[in-house]
């Protein structure tokens, strides 16, 4: 009877982490894995090391910024870093002594860049054919040399219209996109990082009227996290979606394959009493995980016209004792299979929830301080915490 107890225990004892990374000396901020034998982290202080999993140990270490590392991506072969400066920066791994390309967001918050995740480029529909312009012959002069060169076809001259180049038209967009904050707070920026300028600027004030009227920007407040979503299988009859979250807790879908983007779908108004800091959308763009300064973070059904909400997660234990422990997460991370999501969880703790049921698999604690950042690599999972240590869990379920 007593080894029958000590197996169920033992069967329902929390995961340990495989190994632990020391090696930041201010809070980590962002995790991301290049592949399941390196993972970059950065920190508060605006450092990042690039770890190779196998030793354990890291093989750069490099300023990223002045200021505070936010987000990083692995970004068309090389790695990008957004910072508390206002900039994203792109890097050679091969060479770190400078960035290859900085772009300036004006950005200064903590709202995280998105990428799209996958290389396969969206197939947009054909624009619309646009009409030719008739232009009319000069005027021919009515005498002397003018008159005789003058040609004897007075007919109207039909030109066509080059068609207009999308953000979609160029070859390779998918492995180039990043989704970015800007000025206005409540607006975002869809760049390719190819060009020196943003591809698109999606502001509320200019979206669909019937969704947020104009003026009502400023009761959204600023856009706190986001989301990119391209379809990997092309063609597609659904657009790519740009999900941003903000402020004031509603989470707008934006229809990027329009020729001028527009909001298509909102949460209802009473989802979230509080900022929304953390977003995460599945592979086939139809479920969608948000939390933020709450206990309780939610999914919503991706339909057409509305995000429905589709039940809830508790993100946080139901006592907090520490000083510094508080409701909330600071990042939610769907493993790449799409049945498992992640919270990163401001009670030190993290939590594991089945994407189908929305039951609760685990709860991961080795942290002394608030966890900040999670990416999953296959059954790995890395965490990030400001008590300045990576955790790394091996998670087969």
């Amino acid at each position: 009877m007593a080894a029958q107890q000590l197996a169920t225990r033992t069967a329902r004892a929390p995961p340990e982490p495989e190994f632990v990374l020391r090696g930041h000396s201010h809070a980590v901020t962002a995790l991301r894995f290049l592949d399941e034998q390196r993972l970059v982290s950065g920190d508060v202080g605006g450092h990042c090391l690039l770890w190779n999993l196998a030793t354990r140990r890291p093989v750069q270490n490099w300023a990223a910024a002045p200021l505070g590392v936010l987000e990083l991506h692995a970004h068309a072969g090389g790695l990008l870093t957004q910072t508390r400066d206002g900039r994203i920066r792109l890097w050679d791994l091969e060479n770190l002594a400078e960035p290859t390309t900085t772009l300036a967001t004006n950005s200064f918050f903590f709202a995280r860049c998105a990428t799209v995740g996958h290389s396969e480029d969206y197939a947009a529909p054909p624009l619309p054919s646009i009409p030719k312009e008739t232009t009319r012959p000069a005027k021919k002069a009515e005498s002397g040399i003018g008159a005789q060169l003058a040609s004897d076809d007075d007919e109207e001259e039909e030109v066509s219209m080059p068609p207009a180049k999308r953000w979609c038209d160029h070859v390779g967009h998918a492995r180039h996109l990043v989704l970015a904050p800007t000025e206005p707070p409540e607006a975002t920026l869809l760049w390719d990082t190819r060009q020196s300028q943003p591809a698109l600027k999606l502001a509320p004030d200019a979206g669909d009227r019937t969704l947020v009227r104009k003026g009502d920007a400023s009761v959204l407040g600023n856009a706190m996290a986001m989301r990119l979503w391209l379809p990997r299988e092309q063609p597609s009859s659904k657009p790519p979606l740009a999900l941003v979250g903000h402020e004031n807790g509603r989470i707008l879908a934006w229809d990027l394959a329009m020729p001028v983007p527009q909001i298509c779908a909102k949460t209802p108004r009473d989802s979230f009493s509080s900022p929304n800091v953390a977003l995460d959308v599945n592979e086939e763009g139809t479920l969608l995980f948000a939390g933020g300064v709450e206990a309780t973070a939610k999914a919503f059904r991706v339909e057409p016209g509305l995000l429905k909400p589709h039940g809830s997660l508790e993100v946080t234990c139901a006592s907090i004792n520490e000083l510094d422990q508080h409701p909330g997460v600071g990042q939610l991370a769907l493993r790449g299979d799409g049945k498992v999501i992640a919270s990163a969880g401001w009670d030190y703790r993290v939590r594991l929830f089945a994407t189908k049921s929305l039951r609760r698999l685990a709860v991961l604690r080795y942290h002394d301080a608030s966890v900040n950042a999670l990416d999953w690599s296959s059954d790995l999972l890395a965490t990030g915490s400001k008590d300045t240590k990576v955790a790394v869990w091996r998670l087969a379920f």
